[in-house]
């Protein structure tokens, strides 16, 4: 988690001064920071919290169908 959260925490800040158009000029990149921004800040949250979920829901699901199954054959 720290490696995930140190890369995407320095790209954030990194592209900060150009997503807010500091100089003139940067209004050529505002939109191309913006959307990076946005989507590495979304990707870090399905990475660190969607998916570990639906991974946890996805191995408890298949853990009780075979000992469903065994106990009906039983």
């Amino acid at each position: 988690m720290r490696p995930i959260l140190m890369t995407t925490l320095a790209t954030l800040v990194g592209l900060a001064p150009m997503a807010i158009h500091v100089r003139p000029g940067d209004e050529m990149n505002l939109p191309l920071a913006r959307a990076v921004i946005g989507g590495l800040a979304g990707s870090t949250l399905l990475t660190l919290f969607v998916v570990p979920v639906l991974y946890s829901l996805i191995e408890s699901r298949s853990e009780k169908k075979p000992a469903a199954a065994t106990e009906a054959t039983s």
